[in-house]
């Protein structure tokens, strides 16, 4: 699909070029269908990906660094508001 709408790429995968808007739909849905299934042939399943993907990244924190005439002089764990907002965003789109 590089560089390609949804009706280029389904033409592309061989869809019929007649009505691409449609194939491509179909398309999708058909790989919406698959997704899940393939994931958890090759161990991905949902619960892990939760637990080792998507919690760390809505509990995300970034290290501050100080320092005064180069020379450090702190540090700080501070929250990472922009990590955790992308990953709410994604939290939000599975709902």
């Amino acid at each position: 699909m590089k560089g390609k709408n949804q009706s280029q790429a389904a033409v592309a995968a061989g869809y019929s070029p007649k009505n691409p808007d449609v194939s491509g739909a179909v398309a999708m849905a058909q790989l919406r269908r698959k997704v899940p299934e393939i994931l958890v042939r090759v161990g991905l399943f949902p619960e892990k990906i939760f637990s080792e993907v998507l919690v760390p990244g809505l509990r995300a924190t970034k290290t501050e660094l100080a320092s005064f005439q180069g020379v450090f002089v702190d540090s700080r764990e501070l929250v990472d508001h922009e990590q955790r907002g992308k990953y709410f965003d994604r939290y939000c789109r599975l709902q």
